[in-house]
């Protein structure tokens, strides 16, 4: 008989820390002034920070109104070159969204009958647009020549829907 009592309080042992890790587990996700935060930690507690939120991926210009994008390139950093082919409208629109690390640099778009130059802030996006002549309506490539530092994304944009 007194073994059997060993056996019991060791059997009772191994479910006392069984049960007290459940209820500080069931405590730890119930407690807390209702907002989902959990519980205040208490006096001694180590915070740890949560990862910092990833780097906001540029977006692409807008669509202009009444006009469709029949090619894109972006985001990127340093130079980039795309060929959209050949356009059906007289008049497209090149337009850019770019964002610089630090400063304001500037890149330079060139098409095949030209080229245009956008400055790039870093405190948020700038965006520019320019309207390619008829001689340039999407014939060739374009090509965009701007520093690692600027993020950038282009849109070809042509009238229609």
């Amino acid at each position: 008989m007194p073994q059997r009592m060993c056996g019991e309080r060791r059997y009772r042992l191994r479910a006392v820390p069984v049960v007290v890790l459940l209820a500080l587990a069931a405590a730890a996700c119930t407690g807390g002034g209702g907002d989902g935060r959990g519980a205040e930690p208490t006096s001694g507690a180590t915070l740890v920070s949560p990862a910092p939120d990833p780097e906001p991926v540029l977006a692409g210009p807008e669509v202009l109104t009444g006009h469709r994008e029949i090619a894109w390139l972006g985001p990127r950093r340093g130079d980039g070159t795309f060929d959209p082919g050949p356009s059906t409208s007289e008049a497209p629109w090149l337009l850019v969204s770019c964002m610089a690390d630090s400063g304001t640099p500037s890149l330079t778009v060139v098409y095949d009958a030209g080229s245009f130059t956008a400055t790039c802030p870093s405190e948020e996006a700038g965006y520019s647009q320019h309207q390619l002549g008829a001689a340039s309506a999407g014939s060739g490539p374009i090509r965009v020549r701007a520093p690692k530092s600027v993020e950038w994304f282009v849109s070809l944009q042509t009238e229609g829907r």
